[in-house]
């Protein structure tokens, strides 16, 4: 078995995977004990070997049981000398990552004078921010992140967000609905986007370990696609769609197909669960599309805004 751990001098996520099949054992994000600021922590192999077998004592005794692997992403002090770098794991991750880093020095610029001070507080004590700090800053972040990364986005279907949260279920889905609404306020192109929020930061462990096995990553994500947390249709103009039954027309074997009218100009809801799959069409002037499509954890956000069109 394979352990990855990415680390950073606030916590690490980790996961033991399974080489043969190759599957996935467990996984872990632990925010690390510290009271000092960020600055001054440092990061010590014995402490993370320490953290490593207790998150995961149900399946190792010790670290070396199973073939670590640690994944750093910067070059914060630190005695663990046989490690990766995440700058060099990212770029084989055939997916569009909006990465909201709290500690990023330059997040400050996007929290208002209201809550700069308490943030400027948390970031270097603390791990968890306030859930109206936090998503006040993501949001803005993105709508940052989208006007500067437009073309980037062209064709693009699916995104993950990796965001730290440490909030209930009910905190983390209202986020979720926040940051889908926000996307939607902001792009400017027509198409399907489906979102992944990874607050555990386990894409890039699971990465990481999955090429140590020589898994061709582009196919691994093929055959295995995310099932989203949320997914947004972007078609301005569109009034209505047609939603096909499989049932067929006894005279002409067509199939049967039923009307729902959309409320215009809104960022309107189809109620569908992730493990649900309906074949719908629908056209305007800007956008057409005719297929089958899935829901998410979310359902569906169906926005026919005419403000959402490329100029």
């Amino acid at each position: 078995m394979y352990l990855s751990a990415f680390i950073t001098n606030q916590w690490l996520s980790a996961v033991l995977i399974n080489d043969n099949p190759i599957e996935i054992v467990d996984s872990t994000f632990v925010k690390f004990p510290y009271k000092v600021r960020v600055a001054d922590r440092v990061i010590l192999q014995e402490d993370i070997n320490k953290i490593l077998e207790a998150e995961f004592k149900e399946y190792i005794k010790t670290i070396n049981d199973v073939n670590p692997i640690f994944i750093l992403n910067t070059t914060y002090p630190t005695d663990i000398t046989s490690h990766k770098l995440v700058t060099d794991i990212l770029p084989q991750i055939p997916l569009t990552i909006v990465d909201i880093n709290q500690f990023d020095e330059t997040l400050t610029d996007f929290v208002s004078d209201k809550y700069l001070n308490a943030f400027k507080n948390y970031t270097e004590y603390r791990f968890t921010l306030p859930k109206d700090i936090k998503l006040q800053v993501d949001l803005t972040y993105l709508t940052y992140y989208i006007k500067n990364n437009l073309d980037k986005l062209l064709g693009i279907q699916n995104i993950v967000i990796t965001s730290p949260l440490k909030f209930s279920e009910i905190a983390i889905m209202d986020y979720i609905v926040n940051i889908v609404r926000q996307f939607a306020n902001t792009i400017k192109i027509a198409g399907t986007f489906n979102f992944n929020i990874d607050y555990a930061y386990n894409l890039i462990p699971i990465v990481t370990a999955l090429l140590e096995l020589d898994v061709d990553i582009k196919q691994f994500f093929k055959d295995n696609p995310l099932a989203p947390d949320a997914k947004l249709i972007v078609a301005p103009g569109v009034e209505k769609y047609e939603v096909f039954s499989s049932t067929l027309h006894a005279l002409d074997g067509k199939e049967k197909t039923e009307t729902v009218n959309l409320r215009t100009n809104a960022l309107n809801i189809i109620q569908l669960k992730e493990n649900e799959e309906i074949k719908i069409s629908y056209k305007s002037k800007a956008s057409k599309f005719s297929g089958k499509i899935t829901g998410s954890r979310t359902d569906v956000y169906f926005d026919n805004r005419e403000f959402n069109l490329k100029k």
